[in-house]
């Protein structure tokens, strides 16, 4: 696998058309890589380089501060979170029942731990489905064209609404 340890801001112009080309590129020791063209003409071959800047950590946060000030992330959706972690304590849960049942424990140590243990997968998994965020009504169309809900596409009554 490929490290790619450099990145650059490439300006090149396109001998074709003799429009500038703005690049970012990351690139592995041996200068090969990839990159996305931010400005002018597409790439033909025909290109020569004008002006490469090899970025640096400081460059690279100071760049991203200025992206995320414009573009802000998605705090990460808790909810979702703290569901999808409970579907995975319930599956852990419920794959060690075969391991219980072939432990050499008595028979009914085993049917008691047994069912403890599919107990607790199952409320696991009804916390997990409690702790899922409801699924986003969409609006159709219609119902924006007219700022009406739309008869079609109203929301069922576990969305809030009376169906």
């Amino acid at each position: 696998m490929t490290t790619h340890r450099i990145v650059v801001v490439d300006v090149d112009r396109d001998g074709w058309t003799d429009g500038l080309q703005l690049s970012i590129s990351r690139l592995d020791e041996q200068g090969a890589g990839d990159g996305y063209r931010l400005a002018g003409p597409k790439y033909n071959g025909s290109s020569s380089n004008l002006l490469r800047a090899e970025l640096t950590e400081h460059d690279a946060a100071q760049i991203r501060s200025y992206l995320d000030g414009a573009f802000p992330q998605a705090a990460p959706d808790h909810a979702e979170v703290r569901a999808a972690t409970l579907r995975e304590a319930a599956a852990a849960v419920e794959s060690g029942i075969p391991l219980l049942l072939n432990t050499a424990i008595g028979a009914e140590a085993k049917g008691t731990m047994t069912g403890t243990l599919e107990g607790l997968a199952d409320r696991l998994r009804a916390m997990a489905t409690e702790a899922s965020p409801a699924p986003a009504v969409v609006p159709c169309g219609r119902s924006l064209a007219t700022g009406q809900p739309c008869p079609d596409h109203q929301p069922t009554a576990a969305q809030g609404g009376a169906r």
